[in-house]
């Protein structure tokens, strides 16, 4: 298990998600899993099904982080959507 609980193999949403984006695990800053696994989870919940990628495309746009070369985050397309998330 590595830091923040995430394990390996990955969850297969966050397989099908990371396929969709065209990104690796070691390009994702630990708020990108978080936001996909904490979407993912309240969606079901709310839902009773899981989400497809074009729900969190509608909600998230995939960025280039300006810091680090290579990374990636997401950014909310509309307002807040995720509280209290930790400076990546």
């Amino acid at each position: 298990m590595f830091k923040n609980g995430m394990r390996l193999p990955l969850h297969p949403f966050v397989q099908r998600w990371m396929a969709f984006l065209g990104v690796a695990p070691h390009q994702m800053n630990p708020n990108l899993l978080r936001t996909i696994l904490c979407m993912f989870v309240l969606w079901k919940r709310h839902h009773g099904i899981e989400p497809s990628t074009n729900i969190l495309r509608c909600c998230y746009g995939l960025r280039k982080s300006p810091k680090q070369a290579g990374f990636f985050y997401l950014q909310a397309l509309q307002g807040k959507l995720l509280e209290n998330n930790p400076s990546s």
